[in-house]
């Protein structure tokens, strides 16, 4: 993940590390990142605002499945930026709504 970072030119570099979801696409897109938590633990440490402390698959698939009311089905066809989404849409309505500041998943 990070040799492949460190053989892209300075403005592909710049281009992927300089926008969260960019970012995070191009990490989907690495070879075996299904079964991976450290893209989930470089997004988090790289954007701390904009993605969430949770790097199971499995626990932010159950997030996702419960908030939105989705099937077991439904949630694992999802690709991971997609759940990182989610996670962030529900984060922003939770606090909101009731948990102001407070919530962790």
């Amino acid at each position: 993940m990070i040799l492949s970072l460190t053989r892209l030119t300075w403005p592909e570099q710049g281009s992927r590390l300089g926008e969260s979801w960019s970012f995070a696409a191009w990490l989907e897109q690495m070879e075996d990142q299904e079964s991976r938590q450290l893209k989930h633990m470089l997004l988090l440490l790289h954007y701390p605002a904009g993605f969430e402390r949770i790097f199971g698959d499995i626990d932010r698939k159950k997030i996702v499945r419960s908030f939105m009311d989705l099937s077991h089905f439904q949630v694992i066809r999802l690709s991971s930026v997609k759940i990182a989404r989610m996670l962030s849409d529900i984060r922003k309505e939770s606090e909101v709504m009731y948990f102001p500041e407070k919530l962790d998943f």
